[in-house]
């Protein structure tokens, strides 16, 4: 792992882990294997999903049977040899650089088939995963807390924050991209929390709300909603979410007033950390 690292930064930047960017699922059941086109003796895994501009869209699709990776049989419960023991086959991937390719044997539509796979990072996969030595990136307009909808704004609900954290985050976490590949590509914002004040205490809906659009502007990352936000010169600001069609109105020049008021109550230095 370290010299994994020291070779990663010996252009002076960081690129992280490449991404293959599919879900699949184990072969063990006999029955699949024939199903899916398979000899007798032949072992790997089916490909459930492929993300959204990850390094395998275009190259390996939904059906799809992973044989080998790196010149290493797949077993079918996706592991792979490895010195004295086995390993999953995505630690093959984890090895490379970002810019390497890696081969991969494949069944696709009956035929075998050995590619080539250009390895990239996958962007939208650092939402999934821990930050560290971060400070976490907000935005506060007329007393409302905007924040990425990340693994660390639902950590925020404990250590057992899978079972605890508000279920239509999770929904648009772990689910929604999966049914829309658009989805998938942008950073969702999330209306956290409001800091009470008479410019916003009355609004209908205020905590745990993915936001869908402001003013008519899609939002696709916390770049959006500010300029949404800070652009916009009609009476009201519109701010509408993904659940259920619901929506807030907010009175822009009284938020726009009452804004570093609220900070100052509330003891905050920054609106922002972008």
């Amino acid at each position: 792992m370290i010299n994994r690292f020291l070779s990663d930064v010996t252009d002076g930047r960081y690129d992280g882990y490449p991404e293959l960017g599919v879900d699949t699922a184990e072969m063990e059941n006999p029955a699949l294997r024939t199903w899916a086109g398979m000899d007798d003796g032949e072992t790997g895994v089916r490909v459930n999903y492929v993300h959204a501009g990850s390094s395998a869209q275009g190259l390996i699709g939904k059906g799809d049977v992973i044989l080998a990776v790196d010149g290493r049989t797949v077993a079918n419960d996706g592991s792979v040899s490895d010195g004295d023991g086995r390993v999953p086959f995505g630690m093959l991937v984890d090895r490379r650089q970002t810019g390497e390719s890696i081969p991969l044997r494949i069944l696709q539509g009956g035929t075998r088939r050995d590619i080539d796979v250009p390895l990239k990072a996958y962007a939208p996969g650092d939402t999934r995963g821990n930050l560290y030595d971060q400070y976490p990136r907000y935005y506060i307009y007329g007393g409302l807390i905007f924040v990425p909808l990340d693994r660390e704004t639902l950590k925020t609900y404990g250590a057992a924050w899978l079972a605890r954290a508000d279920r239509n985050l999770i929904h648009e976490f772990f689910i929604r991209p999966l049914f829309e590949p658009g989805v998938q590509l942008q950073e969702r914002v999330v209306l956290l929390r409001r800091l009470d004040h008479p410019v916003n205490v009355d609004m209908a809906w205020f905590r745990n709300l993915v936001v869908e659009r402001i003013n008519g502007q899609e939002i696709r990352g916390m770049d959006d909603l500010v300029e949404s936000l800070e652009n916009h010169q009609g009476e009201f600001h519109l701010i509408e979410f993904s659940h259920l069609g619901r929506f807030s109105v907010l009175d822009r020049q009284k938020a726009e007033d009452a804004h570093q008021e609220i900070l100052e109550r509330y003891g905050i230095e920054e609106d922002r950390n972008l």
